[in-house]
């Protein structure tokens, strides 16, 4: 490549890394301007609460039923999760609405943490006011979005059955809060073949098409699951080969009921491709399409040369 051409690319990936770190600087200092003014119009922290949920709501554009929307998938790519990317173009499903209210209430000095009801591929917030933990939902109207943790099961509200609650605390470990939600029950799965337990076999729990929560079996064969009552999928699988891509399998539906123990036990016999296929075939597309970039580029250069 001749000595203008790299320079030129040189120039574009600087002006690429200053515009990507100049989100973060932009972001995080509007992200503190907003802290301080809902602090200082705020007398109490329950206040700077309620105006920090009525701001949200007010700015942010929903794209929940935009699923091809430009900048929302531009952030998750780029941005993951990145409040002062978020903040700037102020767009996004409910998780970007929990992971800006997050950074926002932390700046004003109240602790936030964000809530994940995966089976019902919904996020929130909850912060903690005077010594306890209290829902807050961004994406909702008032005053549903404050200490209405009963809102999601209403018939007046989403009327929905909620499977599994969680958050990840500040050691990275999940917690489950799926109690303080919705009354639950306890599903004991089994898995074993020939008389012989499974260890280490993933359960995956599945409300309809979203997954709830996954575990792994212990050295009797068995997974423990704190759900709320509903129907759910279960889906057992046993890897032999490649990191679980290859291996056994098998899915049943069963139902758990509140306040009781159902105990479900799970063959896997159907050999086949398991849920982490998919991801290792994205993995394998990635790598072939740059080692067939690098052949092409070579294979220019050589005719190049012969021409020269």
């Amino acid at each position: 490549m001749p000595k203008k051409k790299w320079i030129i690319l040189a120039a574009i990936i600087i002006l690429f890394l200053l515009a990507y770190m100049s989100v973060e600087v932009v972001g995080n200092l509007e992200i503190r301007q907003i802290a301080t003014e809902i602090k200082n119009k705020s007398p109490d922290e329950k206040t700077t609460i309620l105006n920090l949920l009525e701001w949200e709501k007010l700015v942010m554009h929903p794209t929940w039923n935009e699923p091809y929307d430009f900048w929302t998938i531009f952030g998750r790519f780029f941005y993951p999760d990145n409040p002062s990317f978020i903040i700037l173009t102020k767009r996004g499903h409910c998780g970007e609405y929990a992971a800006l209210f997050n950074e926002i209430a932390k700046s004003v000095g109240i602790p936030s943490r964000r809530v994940r009801a995966p089976g019902n591929n919904h996020e929130w917030n909850e912060v903690m006011i005077n010594g306890s933990w209290v829902h807050a939902d961004s994406t909702l109207d008032s005053p549903s979005n404050f200490n209405h943790p009963d809102f999601y099961e209403r018939q007046d509200g989403y009327n929905w059955k909620l499977s599994y609650i969680d958050y990840i605390d500040s050691k990275g470990d999940t917690q489950d809060i799926t109690n303080n939600y919705t009354e639950t029950g306890t599903l004991i799965v089994r898995v074993g073949r020939d008389g012989s337990p499974i260890r280490d076999a993933e359960v995956i729990i599945k409300k309809e098409a979203f997954e709830a929560i996954n575990n792994y079996t212990d050295s009797d064969g068995i997974a423990r699951f704190n759900l709320g009552g509903n129907n759910y999928s279960v889906i057992a699988e046993q890897d032999i080969l490649l990191g679980r891509i290859i291996g056994y399998r098998n899915e049943t539906v069963v139902g758990v009921e509140e306040n009781s123990t159902r105990i479900l036990t799970v063959y896997p016999t159907q050999l086949g491709l398991l849920t982490n296929f998919y991801a290792a075939l994205l993995i394998v597309i990635l790598i072939v399409s740059v080692l067939w970039y690098v052949i092409i580029i070579r294979k220019s250069k050589q005719l190049v040369k012969r021409r020269k």
